[in-house]
């Protein structure tokens, strides 16, 4: 049986005895309106949840490092945001207005057995997008850990980042089995909180950047190529290095070094550390260095690695891609693809 909600203008069930428990269950139910607490604060919490977290910022981040302006990182940010909502919002309205959950609304498009399979691929999209959000939280949680304890090693360390993967699972799971209204209770509370951090992080960046204008106009060096190779009238190949300085002009990295890597080598960057693990440390002196590399078909890859001044802090390993030094009488650039663990020693 139903009653009709005239203010609300929707039917309510009264009575859920006489419905097929093989198509229905309490979790299937529509949720009635005495249980509907979120509201549009809750909503919004649980928007600025999902777009202001670390994934943007590194997104944002890596798309200045590869090369686009800081324009085209906010709009390229702005439209992927806008392009999800879009479906998003038209996909819960339903269930919003009607408390009806998807599986439940999707039997009318797809029937009682075909809603089973959106069902389930919107299950492994959540599961891979969980695991993506949980691996960077328990990174997150390494990092702050190491900075406390003094132990900058863990941040480079499978055991610690698994720990902090393990861990930051565990407080996430905690929320899921307490239920929807604990995780309200956390987006609402993190919510502002998220905004805040933000805004102190910008405030940061802004005083120790030298103002804002400053800021924006030097992610435009991360347009130009980190190396660059020159082909030279005698035939020999060399590589030049363009390195960033600080704003007391020296260069954020001491030392440096190379190697050559075949297609073999190059299929993660433990294996890149590893060839380079017996190369020794060249000393930085100028901020664009030169060097001559035998550049042979069989190297595919040019690994670099930058070493900070206390010779503890290593960045992670720079690729430059070797097919652009090959063609003949022409100044060849590689994409910069610098993603450092400590910023001091970025290209």
């Amino acid at each position: 049986m139903a009653k009709l909600h005239a203010e609300h203008d929707i039917y309510e069930l009264t009575e859920t005895s006489d419905l097929d428990p093989a198509l229905s269950n309490e979790d299937l139910l529509p949720t009635a309106l005495a249980h509907r607490s979120w509201n549009l604060w809750h909503l919004a919490s649980l928007w600025v949840g999902m777009a202001v977290c670390v994934p943007t910022y590194m997104l944002a981040s890596n798309m200045i490092l590869g090369g686009l302006s800081w324009k085209e990182a906010l709009m390229m940010i702005l439209l992927g945001n806008v392009i999800v909502a879009i479906p998003m919002v038209f996909n819960g309205h339903a269930g919003t207005k009607y408390g009806i959950p998807f599986p439940v609304l999707g039997r009318a498009s797809f029937g009682y057995n075909g809603i089973h399979i959106p069902s389930v691929l919107r299950a492994i999209v959540a599961c891979g997008w969980f695991g993506i959000q949980t691996w960077l939280g328990g990174l997150a949680m390494i990092a702050i850990f190491a900075v406390i304890a003094g132990k900058p090693a863990w941040n480079q360390s499978w055991n610690a980042q698994f720990v902090g993967f393990m861990v930051f699972w565990g407080i996430q799971m905690f929320f899921v089995w307490k239920g929807t209204e604990s995780i309200k209770w956390l987006e609402t509370l993190s919510a502002p909180l998220l905004i805040l951090i933000g805004l102190g992080m910008l405030y940061w960046g802004i005083s120790n950047g030298g103002g804002f204008a400053k800021v924006l106009s030097s992610s435009e060096v991360f347009r130009e190529a980190s190396v660059v190779f020159v082909k030279e009238k005698a035939g020999a190949t060399s590589a030049h290095l363009r390195l960033l300085a600080g704003k007391d002009g020296k260069i954020r990295a001491h030392a440096y070094r190379t190697k050559l890597l075949t297609k073999a080598e190059t299929t993660d960057e433990d294996k890149w550390k590893a060839a380079l693990s017996k190369t020794p440390f060249l000393p930085l002196s100028s901020k664009q260095i030169q060097f001559s590399a035998a550049l042979s078909k069989n190297a595919t890859t040019l690994a670099i690695q930058f070493q900070g001044t206390n010779q503890k802090h290593l960045s992670s390993v720079v690729i430059a891609p070797l097919y652009a030094a090959f063609p003949a009488n022409c100044r060849c650039m590689s994409k910069r693809r610098p993603i450092p663990n400590d910023s001091s020693l970025a290209l």
